[in-house]
């Protein structure tokens, strides 16, 4: 799934057709590791060629922020207030940066203490963010308070499957009330997969939801 799973599912959700072009890294033991990428790489009409990468027209792009905000513009997916979307994207790239790092690095009993550990006040403090949205409504809705999510909905959206992935691989009945436990992270989640875009798209064989790193990684997920 990996950088681009919210990229997708934004396209998804705005109902958008695109061409999802998958590289393989390969096996990180041999010798040709990644050079599927490599080999194309500085041949890509991009400025600074990355993946993921984004062509619309004229419009070449890399890096999964800015193509994430490029998405949100065009198909009106920047919420009702710009700054908390903003703010959302960033604390959720900054905690899916320390998963991935330990996913990397350090292997699978890393990520599991950093799960029982960091995850539940981190999801704490979006669900105060709900309730600030929300005062007086009987039913979780969309992080920005408007009719349809933001980008900020959907990122945060993929870094909540990450962390039900870990409680699939890893957890067990102790550690089960940290995400899948939680009501309003499950009301939520589902009110993401039931949008038309995203349900067609995950029936579809392009939808992907593991792994989420590279082969080379201590936990690939």
């Amino acid at each position: 799934a990996g950088l681009g799973q919210a990229i997708r599912l934004c396209l998804a959700a705005a109902q958008v057709d695109f061409v999802d072009v998958r590289i393989e890294a390969g096996d990180p033991k041999q010798p040709l590791y990644k050079q599927n990428w490599f080999q194309v790489k500085q041949d890509m009409p991009l400025k600074f060629p990355n993946l993921p990468y984004f062509l619309d027209k004229d419009v070449k792009i890399s890096q999964s922020s800015t193509i994430l905000r490029y998405v949100g513009r065009k198909y009106d997916m920047m919420g009702d207030t710009l700054h908390d979307t903003d703010l959302v994207i960033d604390e959720v790239s900054d905690l899916d940066g320390s998963l991935t790092r330990l996913a990397y690095n350090n292997g699978a009993d890393a990520v599991m203490n950093w799960y029982k550990e960091k995850v539940g006040p981190a999801l704490a403090r979006f669900k105060s963010l709900f309730a600030a949205s929300h005062a007086g409504e009987s039913s979780t809705s969309f992080l920005s308070n408007a009719s349809k999510p933001s980008i900020a909905d959907i990122a945060f959206y993929v870094f909540l499957s990450k962390l039900c992935l870990i409680q699939d691989q890893l957890g067990n009945s102790d550690t089960a009330n940290i995400v899948k436990g939680q009501d309003w992270i499950q009301s939520f989640m589902q009110q993401i997969e039931n949008l038309p875009g995203v349900a067609e798209y995950m029936k579809s064989p392009q939808y992907r939801i593991s792994p989420v790193n590279n082969p080379h990684a201590q936990w690939s997920g």
